[in-house]
């Protein structure tokens, strides 16, 4: 188990400061490495440190991404919020569903099938679809094609918002806390992967 500490990170230059003993806990210890590398932000609060719920996205963008695709998910993103004319959870297929196809009455993308349908569909296509009981890509990429594709065009908020979601599709999500208790408790077996150079990333200057 790595060493307990009591500390608030409310900003990611002390994030950064902390990175060092982070990647000491994982040489030191192979089972939390494992759990580190689904996802370090987790493997923080473990060793006790608590990320602020402002810098929680920011954070996590850079340990996914380099700083310069870090740095446009946000622009892109201040972008959709701009044409959509609201704030939301961008990154929420129902949030993203509601304000497409309820606020801005898109036409709703054709269901996965050989066949056309005439039925409007009414939920978000799966491929799209969040699932809290699916793991989001820990490890590995999905090569399907992004199903708002079609809707490129449809209106301005489509092209910043296709855009982010490239972006978003280019890099491995972090393990939700779900999966990361299992990996704690030994019910899933992970290789360390790509946790270095995540590490390597928040330790990047701005």
């Amino acid at each position: 188990m790595p060493e307990r500490r009591s500390q608030k990170i409310d900003s990611i230059e002390a994030l950064q400061k902390v990175v060092p003993l982070i990647v000491k806990a994982v040489n030191d210890d192979e089972a939390f490495g494992l759990r580190a590398a689904a996802n370090p932000l987790l493997a923080a609060e473990e060793m006790g440190y608590q990320i602020a719920p402002e810098i929680q996205v920011t954070a996590e963008r850079r340990v996914r991404f380099s700083q310069e695709n870090a740095a446009r998910l946000g622009e892109l993103e201040e972008q959709v919020y701009k044409l959509a004319g609201e704030r939301f959870d961008i990154d929420s297929s129902q949030d993203l569903d509601r304000v497409l196809f309820e606020k801005l009455k898109l036409p709703r993308p054709r269901p996965p099938s050989d066949e056309p349908s005439d039925t409007p569909q009414q939920t978000p296509p799966a491929r799209y679809r969040k699932s809290a009981s699916a793991p989001p890509r820990p490890v590995g990429l999905t090569q399907a094609p992004d199903p708002l594709e079609e809707l490129r065009g449809a209106h301005p908020v489509m092209e910043p918002l296709l855009e982010y979601r490239q972006i978003d599709r280019s890099a491995p999500r972090l393990a939700p806390r779900e999966l990361y208790d299992r990996i704690r408790r030994g019910e899933v077996k992970m290789p360390i992967t790509r946790i270095q150079a995540r590490l390597k990333r928040s330790r990047t200057p701005k």
